[in-house]
């Protein structure tokens, strides 16, 4: 059946389009928490370097989405492909160890270990498939080698966020899921957040699914987007759209 077509926008998701960059591929995807069901058949893919935004009012299913991928929250239907691997029922650990990155919403630091015991923990996930790599991320965000030894629940939001960013760097993971990261960021921070990411996407080549209600964040960093509302993807935007205020604006506001 054809979905009717919303605010003039034409590129709407039938299915994910699979390439031979396909990184990550979900088909049908349904589930919740206990016997609700949020997600709806959820359609999407990421190739491999891109920068993917999930856009959509607060309450449409975007974190949910957010934690089914990582294996937090468990499905009820649907497919979960990471690099071609069914994913679908490996539990969080595994999925990690694949090579997804995940910074949640509200950054979730431990806030009595210092930083450097923070980034620590987020070796774990890169345990068997590759070194952490600690010049690399000092080289992007340098607070995090002056403040190694600070417990981080002292740093600042905005710092806080960068420790997030980098614990999930340091297993050097094909892909970063960005819950919200500007929530409770000041306005002058949050183009330093896209900046870093941004750059981390270029030279490492990681993989970003970005999941964002800030209109700033989403035109200065998505190279193109989905549309959620109601636990589905009713629509997508071109890299010309994503870049659009205007565009962006009206489906944050549907």
């Amino acid at each position: 059946m054809r979905l009717p077509p919303i605010l003039g926008f034409r590129k709407f998701i039938w299915g994910p389009q699979m390439t031979d960059t396909t990184l990550l591929s979900v088909e049908g995807l349904c589930g919740g928490y206990g016997g609700e069901q949020v997600l709806q058949g959820v359609d999407l893919s990421l190739d491999a370097g891109e920068i993917v935004a999930v856009i959509g009012r607060n309450g449409v299913g975007k974190s949910t989405l957010m934690r089914t991928l990582t294996g937090l929250l468990s499905s009820s239907a649907g497919t979960i492909r990471l690099a071609g691997a069914d994913v679908s029922r490996e539990p969080a650990n595994k999925r990690a160890l694949r090579g997804i990155g995940y910074i949640p919403q509200g950054r979730e630091v431990f806030p009595e270990l210092t930083v450097r015991e923070n980034l620590m923990v987020g070796e774990v996930a890169g345990q068997g498939r590759t070194a952490p790599d600690y010049d690399m991320i000092h080289r992007f965000f340098p607070i995090l080698k002056e403040r190694a030894h600070q417990r981080a629940g002292t740093l600042s939001g905005g710092q806080q966020q960068q420790l997030a960013i980098a614990r999930a760097m340091i297993g050097q993971p094909s892909m970063m899921l960005l819950d919200e990261p500007s929530e409770g960021i000041q306005p002058s921070i949050i183009n330093d957040i896209s900046r870093n990411v941004r750059e981390l996407n270029a030279s490492t080549g990681v993989a970003v699914l970005l999941v964002e209600q800030n209109l700033d964040l989403i035109v200065s960093m998505a190279q193109r987007g989905y549309v959620m509302e109601k636990g589905r993807i009713v629509a997508s935007l071109g890299p010309d759209e994503i870049i659009s205020r205007d565009a962006v604006r009206r489906y944050l506001t549907i």
